[in-house]
């Protein structure tokens, strides 16, 4: 076992292969040449990309087995692909590639903010769980709340004991409250 502060872990641990290639194939070459700030170009991930991209995660407090497990505490915080998770602690398992996190999470995921209790999210697939959310989805430009939400993959959600409405603002003027709700963001539907 290790520990370490104020670190970030990288997974896959080749380092300069997974990360440091690409973030310097993607830097702005004007910043460079001016003499400025390195600035990374916006890029499009595919799906494809995101199941292949490396998971970093960095807190103040790490400790564990970084070819099996390794604990994060205080202010933890995780990228990977298309997916950002913020909390107090984690714990990511290296072989399954899932994190669990807990205490004041906040999500977001292809665009879509989370904020919750805690969560469970198996990184390269987007399965998971998320429990007490609210939540915003970027597409149809929908909130709610919810006791739960499973993700059964990138497109397929199902919502428990939720609300959910376009409408905007703390109190929409109109919502959809359901004991279950299925939504499918690839079809564009939703099964109360």
């Amino acid at each position: 076992e290790w520990a370490a502060n104020s670190q970030a872990a990288i997974f896959p641990a080749l380092l300069a292969k997974t990360l440091l290639a690409p973030l310097l194939t993607n830097l702005s070459a004007s910043a460079l040449a001016q003499g400025g700030v390195p600035v990374a170009k916006p890029k499009a991930a595919s799906k494809n990309e995101d199941k292949t991209a490396p998971a970093i995660l960095q807190a103040e407090q790490i400790s564990g087995r970084p070819e099996r497990f390794t604990q994060f505490e205080d202010d933890v915080e995780m990228l990977k692909g298309s997916i950002t998770v913020h909390a107090k602690k984690a714990i990511y398992r290296n072989l399954e590639d899932e994190l669990e996190a807990s205490g004041d999470v906040r999500m977001l995921r292809d665009g879509d903010c989370y904020t919750g209790d805690a969560v469970r999210v198996q990184l390269d697939s987007g399965a998971g769980l998320i429990t007490n959310p609210t939540y915003k989805l970027l597409r149809t430009n929908a909130q709610g709340r919810a006791d739960r939400i499973d993700f059964e993959s990138d497109e397929r959600s199902t919502i428990y004991n939720g609300t959910y409405s376009t409408c905007e603002g703390v109190h929409p003027d109109w919502y959809l409250k359901s004991a279950t709700l299925n939504l499918d963001t690839g079809l564009d539907t939703g099964v109360a």
